[in-house]
């Protein structure tokens, strides 16, 4: 759900940012026309990287522990 609430606010963020003007301010300027999309994408990135890495803090300090394992379990003989 975080991911999911992540990718939507970035989402959101874009629409805002087309509507308010500032893709045609910053247009003419000297930067490439993806710079403000990437600047989204790797803000977004950051800002869901701390949030997730805060959720599985608070989840392991709650006693949260999961039985998965790397290696897939091999059947009993």
């Amino acid at each position: 759900m975080a991911i999911a609430s992540g990718i939507a606010y970035t989402s959101y963020r874009l629409f805002m940012d087309k509507q308010r003007g500032i893709f045609e301010r910053f247009h003419t300027m000297p930067i490439s026309r993806s710079a403000l999309l990437w600047g989204h994408v790797l803000t977004s990135l950051v800002s869901n990287a701390l949030s997730l890495i805060v959720i599985i803090l608070v989840a392991l300090i709650m006693g949260f522990r999961s039985s998965a394992g790397i290696m897939p379990c091999r059947p009993r003989a």
